[in-house]
């Protein structure tokens, strides 16, 4: 029977000819096949019907009947399943339940999975540099607190309100004027303008980076399950030509 396996095309879910057998490793109903197990499988039943003389029958005579409500679903899908239940050969009524319930609803793992399962915990958020108590939806618009923002017009970064000293001549008054005026838009430019602007690049780097981890650790998805590529290849090997 070896040479059966060796035979590219041998094919698990058809098993080794017409016996069903299947290697050691492949998914098995009962120890064969799942179209050797399946009771719509026309093949068998017209084998069967061959010089019959009475009523025909309708049903493979190999079908394993508990096993026979896993044909609601594609081999593909029964076969995973039993793999994530650490299922290899279904012969008990009590696997063919487990599967069925693994299918519908997507539990009944093994243990192991569940016990070695990680729990994520997630990085805590840094603190929110214009203190909106968590709500990230208020990044990007004006607050208090927030330099240039809401109700602090006077951190407004721009020209100073200047009211010139008085004196006793015009000359005096407007030169006094200019050279003050130029010492505190200095002193303003350099002692409020530069230091509130870089603060405020910060906050909005630290504020946009903590939106952003809030963001990721909300994120919730599944990585996609892909089909079993030996199955791919066995499908199309028959179908390529030279």
């Amino acid at each position: 029977m070896a040479r059966y396996f060796d035979d590219p095309d041998y094919n698990p879910r058809r098993g080794a000819g017409n016996t069903g057998r299947v290697r050691k490793e492949d998914f098995s109903i009962d120890g064969k096949s799942w179209d050797y197990r399946d009771p719509y499988n026309q093949r068998e039943i017209d084998r069967e019907n061959i010089g019959r003389e009475k009523s025909n029958v309708t049903i493979n005579p190999n079908n394993y009947a508990i096993a026979n409500p896993l044909y609601d679903y594609d081999y593909g899908r029964v076969r995973d399943a039993a793999k994530e239940l650490g299922i290899g050969n279904v012969n008990e009524q009590s696997e063919v339940d487990d599967i069925l319930n693994y299918i519908r609803t997507g539990q009944g793992k093994k243990k192991d999975d569940e016990e070695n399962k990680y729990e994520y915990k997630p990085t805590p958020l840094p603190e929110d540099p214009y203190g909106r108590g968590g709500d990230d939806r208020l990044i990007g618009r004006p607050f208090p607190g927030r330099p240039g923002s809401g109700g602090n017009k006077g951190n407004v970064p721009g020209s100073i309100q200047y009211n010139p000293p008085s004196d006793n001549s015009e000359l005096g008054r407007a030169i006094s004027s200019v050279a003050d005026y130029g010492n505190r838009g200095t002193d303003d430019y350099f002692g409020r303008f530069l230091p509130e602007m870089g603060q405020r690049n910060v906050n909005e780097a630290k504020a946009t980076g903590r939106s952003l981890l809030s963001n990721i650790q909300k994120f919730q998805g599944k990585v996609p399950e892909l089909g079993d590529p030996k199955d791919l290849f066995e499908y199309y090997l028959g179908k390529l030509k030279d």
